[in-house]
């Protein structure tokens, strides 16, 4: 039989070298967090700044596109062109109000997407649809009746996913409307 004395110094052995290393993980995986965490903040800020360089190569597009055409817009403070051609003289709708409108999408570079005339007109509540913020946005700052072309970015529209079926990827639109009907609640 070994010697109690010898027992107990393997015994406190074994706990100082368990206690020196779990002591080593501990730091080898703060040292792996402080990585993972530096990493992360890198891949966030590269992904930051190329948002804002797509942003401002789209808001270059959309500027390009208004000039080309000699389209007289109004750019809201959130990107969106305004321009309108007929001016309606009903309300103009606010959040929670039912609009109905009819509309030609097509990209910028006129690539035709969707219609009223093959869809029917698009009927909604502001601020509780699916449909892109940009869009809702915009109808709060046209009168019912009005007839408009309403530029939205992509960032504002279907972002950096489209809509899974005409739609790509950061593609901007441009929505030719009439708003037909302003049905507040």
């Amino acid at each position: 039989m070994s010697n109690p004395n010898n027992r107990f110094l393997i015994f406190v052995s074994l706990v100082i070298i368990h206690l020196f290393f779990s002591s080593c993980q501990g730091q080898d995986k703060q040292r792996r967090i402080s990585v993972q965490r530096q990493v992360t903040d890198q891949s966030k800020e590269s992904l930051i700044e190329s948002n804002k360089k797509r942003m401002l190569e789209e808001m270059d597009n959309i500027n390009n596109y208004v000039v080309m055409n000699n389209y007289k817009m109004i750019k809201t403070p959130t990107g969106i062109h305004i321009m309108t051609l007929v001016e309606g003289k009903g309300p103009k709708p606010k959040l929670l109000s039912d609009v109905s409108l009819k509309y030609r999408i097509t990209l910028l570079d006129g690539s035709y997407i969707y219609s009223s005339d093959s869809s029917g007109v698009l009927s909604f509540i502001l601020g509780q649809s699916n449909e892109p913020s940009g869009l809702q946005e915009a109808l709060l700052d046209i009168n019912e009746g009005s007839k408009a072309i309403v530029i939205i970015p992509y960032y504002l529209a279907y972002g950096i996913t489209g809509d899974g079926d005409k739609i790509g990827s950061a593609q901007s639109l441009v929505y030719d409307l009439e708003l037909i009907k302003v049905r507040s609640n």
